[in-house]
């Protein structure tokens, strides 16, 4: 089923098989991209009606085939070819990119899809153990768990911990991560940001107004000249 996405992005990884998406990922990992559509349906029925008569079928024949009116399909004959519309695809210019886009056409056309980065297994095991430990399981119950070594998985932990409290967050062994003393820290921590920053807000308010009451304020004085006193009307 092909899908069109004008209206908001699709994500690559479930609107494309794996294997294009892994090639896909190659040309732009975490970047939007354009699909442009193969064909518009103009073009499609005037190419269809161009080949039914080169093939001899008379207008009646080709209207039948095409479902269409046969005057619209005398219209379509007389008329030129349709001017080109697609959109360039920027990230396919090369033989082998284009030999991909078409494969993706087949799935995606006329839209945008975001295209994931990748990520290895490694980053993948270690992403799955990190949730683990939000939820509260203790290295031992992981490495069971995932059948891993408790050793490896435990020096996990210990890097994980380290980073969490170096952002300020409470982490006690077998604990789900955030308990409620820490949702209250950052209840907290929320509302003293919000507090600074209406107060930054106001003392802008406040120096705005200050510099267009001084601005009113200022009076231009004009210059003025001093005429000596006439003498000669003095009895």
């Amino acid at each position: 089923m092909i899908k069109r996405t004008k209206h908001k992005p699709l994500n690559a990884a479930s609107a494309l098989p794996t294997p294009l998406v892994t090639a896909l990922q190659q040309v732009a990992a975490g970047q939007y991209i354009y699909i442009p559509a193969i064909e518009s349906p103009t073009s499609r029925r005037w190419r269809d009606a161009r080949q039914y008569q080169q093939l001899g079928y008379s207008p009646t024949d080709i209207a039948k085939y095409l479902k269409i009116e046969p005057r619209t399909v005398k219209r379509l004959l007389a008329s030129p070819p349709p001017p080109y519309t697609h959109a360039a695809a920027a990230h396919f210019t090369t033989p082998k990119t284009q030999e991909l886009l078409r494969r993706i056409q087949q799935h995606v056309q006329a839209g945008v899809l975001y295209v994931p980065v990748a990520v290895s297994k490694v980053e993948k095991r270690q992403q799955r153990i990190q949730h683990l430990f939000t939820l509260g399981w203790i290295p031992a119950r992981v490495a069971t768990h995932l059948k891993m070594n408790a050793r490896y998985v435990n020096r996990l932990f210990q890097a994980w911990k380290s980073l969490k409290e170096s952002e300020g967050i409470t982490v006690v062994l077998g604990q789900p991560l955030y308990s409620v003393k820490d949702k209250q820290r950052n209840a907290v921590e929320r509302d003293r940001k919000q507090r600074e920053r209406i107060a930054k807000q106001q003392r802008q308010i406040e120096q705005a107004r200050q510099r267009a009451i001084c601005s009113d304020e200022m009076v231009t004085i004009p210059k003025v000249r001093i005429l000596p006193l006439d003498k000669t009307g003095e009895g």
